[in-house]
């Protein structure tokens, strides 16, 4: 019989390595349902933000009044409104368009889809090249992705480039491990002419896919291969050729796009520090804006561990999805395309296929409490986007709800009534206009910019745009006090110094006129003034 001192002890509690052996052996496991789950999950959002159709905000407004005002074929020449696009992806949302009208679901169908078939192939993208807990990382990293979401549900080109980043980044890896194939030449070659009509950063995915496989063949002394790439990339090359001459040189030189994205355009040649530290922060930027995470540091630490780990595992595919950053920086530096924010989301599904497989390779290490600090990080990653996303759950993600605000005008309206409409109004009120929301009103013939008042039933003028020239917004708004009940439209409003030009106007008009009533919505507003001497013009 063995003594007290002989019984083992038994622990009544596991340790924590055993419960952390336990959840790694259950997302093995499982990984297929939690990833289905996820994406499932990612997809009903898309759909659910896209089915509740949100106001036009100013960029997708102009961008509606391109598509309604050309045919297809003049959707290739520089657009209005100092917009650039893809002409692939005007194409297609004029299609959308034309077989099922042109109201705000139509014209974001394109991005949405774009938003959704990204998670099924992104998904067999990381099938091919990452461990299943990888798999899981890059798909919850990407279902998260509030900026992901933002743009799948907005009527703008970015979801779109995104899909095109992953088709490609799908398709090529074998051009540089694999022998080119007739049929494979073809396919290749087709889709990259064509792509770079649909998404104007697939030329930098290209490029990088184009120069890997033939440097590679190369050193491999296979001369065949190297020669044949080089003639898929020169097709490539010819069809983007025809693209940049046909609208993007003229988008290259629009004075308004240049400086709105001046602060992207990457400084070369170096003429002081700041110069220099432009490109490490700019980097850094991508994980805080273009991923828009709380914690850039850990996502770059991340980034930087995974690119190690690929590097060591596949050198040409690494080197393949790192190129289009330095293409896109070489593009920047020539000041053709702005690096960073929204224009890099073509790069997100590579930046978190990188970041992924930095968690899995921290997981799946031999370091103490590996996978406990792979959680800790995923988790803080993940934390502030998925309470953004949820948030948009329980409360739709508005923008600038200029609709309902331009409806209440409408119905509020009586004989006389003018508009006067802000400056970042005017676009979404003519978008409007072509839905049947004030159709009749018509502009005041020369009220400003020369113009002489003649009166419609219903008049509307539009403010000019002139950002921190006070004097002449004063001289605008002045012109008012001729008129006797006018509604002041805002939306798409511009601050400088914590100066909103929104309560400037208002001042001034309270001077010499009377405020009646006032509408709100988010980023959107309309007020009613009585600029009359007369009691009873008071009345409404």
């Amino acid at each position: 019989m063995p003594t007290p001192s002989q019984i083992p002890e038994i622990p009544l509690t596991d340790s924590p390595g055993t419960w952390l052996r336990r959840a790694a052996a259950f997302i093995d496991r499982r990984s297929g349902a939690l990833i289905a789950g996820f994406i499932t999950l990612a997809i009903l959002l898309r759909l659910l933000q896209w089915y509740h159709s949100r106001s036009l905000w100013f960029d997708e407004a102009v961008l509606a009044l391109n598509l309604i005002e050309r045919d297809y074929l003049s959707l290739a020449r520089p657009l209005d409104y100092d917009q650039a696009a893809p002409a692939g992806f005007l194409a297609l949302l004029k299609l959308a368009s034309s077989v099922f009208g042109t109201g705000e679901r139509a014209f974001r169908l394109i991005p949405v889809l774009a938003g959704i078939l990204a998670f099924p192939l992104f998904h067999l993208f990381l099938r091919r090249h990452a461990s299943p807990l990888q798999q899981l990382a890059g798909i919850v990293l990407l279902a998260t992705s509030y900026t992901h979401l933002l743009h799948s549900i907005m009527m703008k080109q970015y979801a779109p480039d995104a899909l095109a980043g992953i088709v490609l980044c799908l398709l090529l890896p074998p051009l540089l491990t694999s022998p080119l194939t007739p049929s494979r030449f073809a396919l290749y070659t087709v889709t990259g002419c064509l792509a770079v009509w649909f998404s104007h950063p697939s030329t930098f995915v290209l490029a990088s896919f184009g120069l890997v496989a033939i440097v590679h063949s190369l050193h491999l002394r296979d001369w065949k291969k190297a020669l044949w790439t080089s003639l898929m990339a020169a097709f490539w090359l010819a069809s983007f050729g025809g693209l940049y001459l046909l609208s993007v040189s003229a988008d290259a030189q629009n004075a308004y796009l240049l400086q709105f994205w001046s602060r992207y355009f990457a400084p070369f040649p170096f003429h002081d520090t700041a110069s220099f530290l432009w490109y490490p922060w700019s980097f850094f930027d991508l994980f805080r804006f273009t991923c828009g995470y709380t914690f850039p540091g850990i996502a770059t630490g991340l980034f930087i561990v995974g690119v190690c780990h690929r590097w060591l595992a596949n050198r040409p595919l690494c080197l393949a999805l790192l190129g289009p950053l330095a293409f896109a920086l070489l593009a920047s530096a020539l000041r053709l395309y702005a690096f960073g924010d929204r224009l890099m989301l073509f790069w997100l599904p590579i930046l978190i296929f990188f970041m992924a497989e930095g968690l899995a390779t921290l997981a799946e290490s031999r370091l103490h409490l590996g996978f406990a600090l792979a959680a800790l990080f995923g988790a803080l990653l993940c934390v502030h986007p998925t309470v953004d996303v949820v948030t948009m759950l329980k409360r739709p993600y508005l923008l600038e709800e200029s609709r309902p605000v331009l409806r209440h005008v409408e119905r509020s309206l009586v004989p006389g009534d003018d508009i006067y409409l802000y400056y970042g109004a005017v676009a979404a009120f003519r978008y409007y206009q072509t839905q049947g929301i004030l159709a009749g009103a018509q502009p005041i013939e020369g009220y400003s910019f020369g113009m002489v008042p003649s009166r419609p039933s219903v008049a509307f003028v539009e403010s000019r745009n002139a950002r921190s020239h006070w004097k002449l917004y004063l001289e605008d708004l002045d012109r008012l006090r001729s008129r006797k009940r006018v509604w002041v439209v805002f939306s798409h409003l511009y601050k400088r110094a914590e100066i909103s030009e929104e309560q400037f106007f208002l001042d001034h008009l309270n001077s010499f006129g009377r405020q009646i009533s006032r509408f709100e919505a988010e980023g959107a507003s309309a007020y009613l003034f009585n600029f009359s001497a007369s009691p009873d013009a008071t009345q409404h």
